[in-house]
């Protein structure tokens, strides 16, 4: 009984670094993916989601750089969740989801998205039981 009464380990919460990792990745994923729908991938920059995330180009570039990332790569992280929502929950067609997310066409999607999940989106889809 008094076992389960011993104090939860302190890792289990967040530290304040991660936590605000996590806030900031957030935010960024909410900014590029708000542009990004409102004016496509091939318009949204930098300084677009730095505005946005009400923080100047130069300060999310150092950021990015603190936490080991680039905006390369959080565009690129944003892209695959939108991808698996689109081909999963929305049903989406592979075509249909290359050309959302910026790909000039599905071939160099589907080489993405096996990067990204090991398998092909066709896979996927059949897989999680949707029809695109």
């Amino acid at each position: 009984m008094i076992a389960a009464m011993a104090p939860t380990p302190a890792r289990q919460r967040p530290t304040y670094a991660e936590a605000a990792r996590t806030l900031l990745r957030d935010t960024l994923l909410d900014a590029a993916g708000d542009l990004m729908r409102e004016r496509g991938w091939a318009e949204v920059t930098m300084a677009d989601v730095a505005a946005a995330a009400g923080v100047s180009r130069q300060t999310l570039f150092r950021q990015l750089k603190a936490e080991g990332t680039t905006f390369e790569e959080v565009l690129d992280e944003l892209r695959q969740k939108l991808a698996v929502n689109y081909l999963g929950a929305a049903r989406a067609s592979v075509k249909e989801t290359a050309r959302q997310l910026g790909y000039a066409d599905a071939t160099a999607f589907s080489r993405a998205f096996k990067r990204w999940t090991g398998q092909s989106p066709r896979e996927y889809v059949v897989r999680s039981g949707s029809s695109g």
